[in-house]
């Protein structure tokens, strides 16, 4: 692992990842170890519905191999801020930015 820490792959990251599977994104990778690198089930999720959209059987597997070979997160449990707490915090700011721009 890296000195530095972890790294998160986002979206486009891993796009480019699977566009070029020994490209630039792949040395970076191989230069700080796999084992510093992960991803979210968000990104694993975008990444499968595009594929599957695609209906590409190349594009999925390509994917899948590369999600296979990275450590993918779940969503934080519990959540950061409950939804019951969310709403009521947010929907203040909303309405006061909506009369401001109106």
């Amino acid at each position: 692992m890296s000195a530095t820490g972890r790294y998160l792959l986002d979206t486009n990251i891993l796009s480019q990842l699977v566009s070029d599977p020994q490209g630039f994104i792949a040395d970076k990778i191989r230069t700080v170890g796999a084992n510093a690198v992960f991803t979210s089930i968000i990104v694993a999720s975008e990444l499968r519905f595009r594929a599957l959209k695609a209906r590409s059987p190349r594009l999925q597997e390509r994917v899948d191999t590369i999600l296979d070979a990275i450590e993918c997160r779940p969503l934080m449990r519990p959540p950061i801020l409950p939804m019951r707490d969310c709403g009521k915090r947010w929907k203040p700011s909303v309405r006061q930015s909506a009369r401001t721009t109106c």
